[in-house]
């Protein structure tokens, strides 16, 4: 997902990639929280890519490397110990804000398999 911020026109490409498949997934992941449609991310055509202000920006390149992690860490442990036993620990852990959601998802993990 290409952005441009707003305050120093530096532009970024935020990357979250699907273990399965490959593919970024980082805009479909903002738009599922709203955050494109609220007015945190305003597509400009002319540069083809999203506007964000800098605490925004921030905020969504710490949340997509700790669900990026989490990911990571799920299919690592999906390997090694089957899906079913991952989603058991996970089960019942989410209605949280997302950085919340994935460091509790992260927590609960560590918990069960012990420490990366």
């Amino acid at each position: 997902m290409k952005i441009v911020i707003k305050e120093t026109g530096v532009k970024d490409t935020l990357v979250l990639v699907d273990s399965k498949t490959g593919i970024n997934w980082a805009q479909d992941f903002i738009g599922n929280t709203g955050a494109l449609s609220d007015g945190q991310f305003v597509y400009d055509e002319d540069k083809e890519a999203y506007l964000v202000s800098h605490d925004d920006y921030e905020f969504w390149v710490e949340t997509i490397q700790m669900y990026q992690t989490l990911e990571d860490r799920i299919a690592e442990l999906s390997n090694e110990h089957g899906r079913d036993a991952v989603e058991e620990v996970l089960k019942g852990i989410d209605q949280l804000d997302y950085q919340d959601e994935a460091r509790e998802q992260l927590k609960a993990l560590d918990e069960a398999f012990g420490v990366k």
